[in-house]
């Protein structure tokens, strides 16, 4: 059974690079990861999980910047709650 993240993590901000699990919103239960692309200005790609260890991808997502992906968190409603690891 894959371990779920400490309710303690839950945090509103974005992190980028850093494993968290939805925990409320649409995708409620999955993780996700949001990746900084290289181009400039930075775009990012939301890639989604259905277990921690990233084991089955569910897709991803593309946002053309930081005030996109801050929309895109809004509209699916997500509260993430971030790993420390």
């Amino acid at each position: 059974m894959p371990r779920r993240l400490e309710e303690t993590q839950v945090c509103r901000d974005i992190r980028v690079n850093v494993l968290g699990e939805i925990t409320d919103g649409e995708e409620r239960g999955r993780y996700v990861i949001i990746k900084r692309m290289n181009d400039v200005p930075s775009s990012f790609l939301v890639l989604l999980f259905l277990d921690p260890d990233h084991a089955t991808g569910l897709g991803d997502y593309w946002v053309e910047s930081y005030e996109a992906l801050e929309e895109f968190f809004a509209e699916c409603r997500w509260e993430v709650c971030w790993s420390d690891d």
